[in-house]
């Protein structure tokens, strides 16, 4: 039986980053910058390579669905917050984003853990996949799994599209019917929110 939720925001830093009026980063905090490699010596050489940088040239594929939210950040100078699933083979992770206008057009992005949910090791997570098994789809923010149709939890989609560790698919990111509808209600209302969360533990 998997434990209880376990509350990691106070043992967590949110990971931080700004950009300006023109997308550009301009500041990463010392969590983001460990968060992408960075920790130790490489530290100076993450910023050197982030700052300055376009950030949906950085973080390709995300400007279709972030984009309008940063759009409507700046437009109503309002912070825009939503749910997000950040899961690790070992962990499902509830994170929350906050979009946050600044002064000059300028954006802050916060990430934090909100809680986490040990599991038992689900490889499908970070697997590259067998050539022979065919591709899957995970949604990026609530990682669900396309199983034939019907997206999924991880371990329920692998025992649906009968994976197991010797025989694992790779695993192509986008995003899932529920939540496409729920971002661009997101990106119009204030009253939007994604319905993203943790499974219930049996």
């Amino acid at each position: 039986m998997a434990s209880a939720l376990l509350d990691l925001a106070p043992l967590a830093p949110p990971l931080v980053y700004v950009i300006d009026g023109q997308d550009r980063i301009q500041a990463v905090n010392d969590a983001y910058v460990a968060d992408v490699g960075g920790a130790g010596g490489d530290a100076q050489h993450v910023r050197q390579r982030l700052i300055g940088q376009v950030i949906w040239h950085v973080l390709p594929g995300v400007a279709e669905w972030y984009g309008p939210l940063v759009r409507r950040a700046r437009a109503e100078q309002r912070t825009v917050c939503f749910p997000f699933r950040c899961d690790t083979p070992d962990l499902r992770r509830l994170m929350r984003m906050r979009i946050r206008p600044e002064p000059g057009g300028a954006i802050s992005f916060e990430s934090a853990v909100v809680r986490v949910q040990p599991r038992p090791h689900v490889p499908l997570v970070t697997a590259t996949g067998d050539p022979g098994v065919p591709v899957v789809s995970m949604c990026s923010w609530c990682k669900r799994v396309d199983a034939a149709g019907d997206w999924l939890e991880v371990e329920d989609a692998m025992e649906r599209l009968g994976a197991d560790s010797n025989r694992l698919p790779s695993v192509s990111h986008g995003i899932c019917p529920r939540c496409l509808d729920e971002l661009a209600a997101l990106a119009h209302s204030p009253d939007a929110t994604l319905s993203i969360g943790l499974p219930a533990i049996t």
